[in-house]
């Protein structure tokens, strides 16, 4: 409606696509085409899939052949590990549940993680997601295959601890991991444990809460828990950054965040990505993956379901659906108004913007007929019969 389309605003998506197509229909829209531009993204191809920037990155971290159970013993896995080459796979591709027979949490994973990179992992709950970041700086050594981080086997526990500095994970409410008397003392625990001089660590306690908008002097010697809800996870955050990670691990950074400090914390997230960080993070919000990541890795059933830059995995929102997964919310309206008769180019990637810009152009190039009166922002809403 602001860019000059005689819609009526409708509360219900639903009603809203069926609103834009009538539209449409009744300016004799029938046969536009659409251009395919330049921004258009391949389908997903798990197989071949890379893009140039990252073939070119170097790997920081490298998971082959990962597979991780919570329930065998270690005899058990010792066994799993001497069986026959010509065994069954099923018998360790395990269907998904709590049956003793099903024990996989993750399945034969393969992954890399590029430098620089902003790498979304999305899936169900109970999908793999969180066992396999809890890998990714050794707080779980592989049972079977490898993972690699920053050159290190984590395998081995001496290379497992080196990288736990420089792979920083941060869980859901993190605030919950706070205890020292004053955020200073919190956010220094880390790089005390590093047996930093005291000036260096001191540099870190303040340059760490400074990236996440939090001034030392004003809170420094504040108990934690007389903060904020989002204050005490900016604290949390601090100290894990004071550690001066390379690659940092979010696992639903924003889980419990109310809409605007979600919004201020998905800015820090992106805003320490620009300067330089590896981030991968958890998230079931598929609009915050796709317009923070430069790609996204889908888990089902601990395995790798779907791998690709946003626009590619997006564009199957059949088979995510199949897996108990959404799309991004402008995609999936997009692909409703496709549904509707609406030509829009639906392997491409949606914003908000982007569709309201292709409909304004799709609606208002339509052949002219009488056009009924936009409702204007704050009027009293029209009936059905009276139109806009």
């Amino acid at each position: 409606r602001a860019k000059g389309v005689p819609v009526c605003a409708q509360v219900r998506e639903a009603d809203m696509v069926a609103e834009i197509a009538r539209v449409y229909a009744e300016r004799g829209g029938a046969d536009v085409a659409v251009q395919p531009s330049a921004s258009d993204s391949r389908m997903l191809d798990n197989a071949s899939f890379a893009t140039n920037e990252a073939a070119a990155s170097e790997p920081v971290i490298e998971i082959s052949h990962l597979s991780h159970s919570y329930s065998l013993s270690a005899r058990e896995r010792r066994r799993w590990r001497k069986r026959p080459t010509t065994a069954d796979a099923s018998s360790k591709q395990a269907l998904w549940g709590n049956d003793p027979n099903s024990p996989w949490a993750l399945r034969d994973v393969s992954l890399t993680v590029s430098r620089g990179e902003f790498l979304g992992l999305a899936g169900h709950t109970g999908s793999g997601k969180s066992t396999l970041v809890q890998h990714l700086n050794g707080l779980i050594r592989p049972q079977e295959g490898s993972v690699c981080a920053l050159g290190l086997d984590l395998s081995s526990k001496k290379d497992a601890a080196a990288v736990k500095a420089k792979v920083g994970v941060v869980f859901q409410y993190p605030e919950r991991q706070l205890f020292a008397e004053t955020v200073a003392q919190d956010v220094a625990f880390g790089p005390r444990n590093l047996g930093l001089p005291q000036d260096e660590v001191a540099r870190r306690v303040a340059s760490s809460l400074a990236r996440v908008g939090l001034d030392l002097a004003a809170i420094g010697d504040k108990n934690p828990f007389e903060l904020s809800g989002g204050q005490q996870r900016r604290v949390a955050f601090a100290g894990v950054l004071a550690m001066e990670p390379e690659v940092l691990v979010l696992d639903e950074p924003m889980a419990g965040l109310d809409p605007a400090a979600r919004r201020d914390f998905l800015g820090l997230i992106d805003r320490l990505h620009r300067e330089g960080l590896t981030v991968v993070m958890v998230s079931h919000s598929m609009d915050d993956l796709a317009n923070c990541c430069d790609r996204i890795v889908v888990m089902n059933e601990g395995a790798v379901f779907a791998e690709g830059t946003p626009a590619q995995v997006f564009a199957h929102a059949d088979e995510l659906k199949s897996i108990g997964l959404g799309v991004p919310a402008a995609q999936r309206m997009a692909l409703a108004l496709a549904k509707a008769g609406v030509p829009l180019r639906c392997d491409n990637l949606y914003t908000v913007e982007a569709l309201a810009d292709e409909l304004a152009g799709l609606l208002l190039g339509c052949a002219d007929v009488p056009l009924r009166v936009p409702c204007q922002a704050g009027s009293k809403a029209p009936t059905r019969e009276e139109g806009c």
